[in-house]
């Protein structure tokens, strides 16, 4: 971590972050569970890729940026009622709907934008990772949920879970990255453990070193962006 970043400021801004939804006082349970989002501002543009099925990136994670109450989709190649059977009988309750790449290619636009609607979680056999961005219309780029590629094979469960707690940035040709590091659901302790595993890797992605970081900022969902870190230095 560069000494120049403050982590005392970046639990305050954490802090402030669910001070300011308390301050919305509403007793919806999305408004209350709002994504947090770690975001890395660099001084130049990344080299350009206007592919759509460019891979997006891992960030690990400390724990599941995601709330207990998400469902998730399984992308494979093929045989979608063997893999709904398989994770059934492997006791994965959270994966609650199996498509195939076939499926999703003859789907149209208004289904897979309902299908995104649908699931907070994409997953995606690592074997069709590639097929699966090719044919989905870039729906999952604009609804910013990329498929977490998962090698099915081996202890299946574990890695599914594994995948519970990462999160994704897909290069692009601007100079802000951002990734999802946890929602207002969970403890501010974890939110803030999420945010330092991040960012070494988001500083890699959006400026490849710290000296090339213009900015670096948190915010929840709808909310105010909370600075957290500037250099204005040529």
């Amino acid at each position: 971590m560069n000494p120049a970043f403050d982590e005392e400021q970046a639990r305050k801004a954490i802090a402030a972050i669910y001070k300011w939804s308390e301050s919305k006082n509403t007793n919806d349970l999305l408004e209350n569970e709002r994504n947090v989002f770690l975001q890395v501002t660099s001084k130049h543009i990344m080299k350009k890729n206007t592919s759509a099925s460019v891979k997006p990136k891992k960030i690990q994670l400390k724990f599941s940026p995601y709330p207990d109450s998400a469902e998730a989709c399984l992308i494979v190649k093929n045989d979608e009622e063997k893999w709904e059977e398989k994770i059934k009988n492997d006791g994965i309750n959270w994966v609650t709907k199996v498509v195939s790449v076939k499926a999703l290619k003859g789907m149209q636009f208004e289904e897979k934008r309902k299908l995104t609607s649908s699931y907070e979680l994409f997953l995606v056999d690592d074997r069709v990772q590639h097929a699966a961005l090719s044919v989905s219309g870039g729906i999952f780029v604009k609804k910013n949920k990329y498929p977490a590629p998962v090698r099915l094979s081996g202890d299946i469960k574990a890695k599914l879970e594994k995948a519970l707690i990462t999160s994704y940035s897909r290069p692009n040709t601007g100079v802000c990255h951002s990734t999802k590091i946890g929602h207002l659901g969970m403890g501010k302790d974890h939110v803030y453990q999420n945010l330092l595993a991040a960012l070494p890797k988001l500083v890699e992605i959006s400026a490849t070193n710290w000296t090339a970081v213009q900015n670096i900022g948190v915010q929840a969902e709808k909310g105010p962006m909370l600075p957290l870190y500037s250099n204005n230095s040529e």
